[in-house]
């Protein structure tokens, strides 16, 4: 079994068309060096994910935090405050 690496790409202003054809150790090399970057680049954008979903825990924390007293006050307000009596079950919309 022979290890084989084959890649092509665009080059310079009017694309030439470049093709390479690795075999044996070189392409070996060339085969490990692709996934390593690949998983380089895989755990970077994990941590960049990660990153980002901590800073949007923590700004939801902190914005639940300063809604609290908020809403303690509500309830507090709420209890004190006289409310209408509600609207009897047989009533409809035209009678009230």
């Amino acid at each position: 079994m022979t290890w084989r690496y084959e890649t092509s790409y665009n080059v310079g202003p009017d694309n030439h068309r470049v093709y390479r054809r690795l075999e044996g150790f070189e392409a070996f090399c060339a085969i490990g060096f692709d996934l390593l970057l690949s998983i380089g680049f895989a755990l970077v954008g994990f941590a960049v994910r990660l990153a980002w979903s901590i800073v949007v825990a923590t700004a939801r924390f902190a914005y639940e935090l300063a809604r609290l007293p908020l809403r303690v006050l509500r309830n507090t307000l709420g209890r004190c405050i006289p409310r209408p009596a509600p609207k009897p079950s047989w009533a409809g919309f035209e009678e009230i």
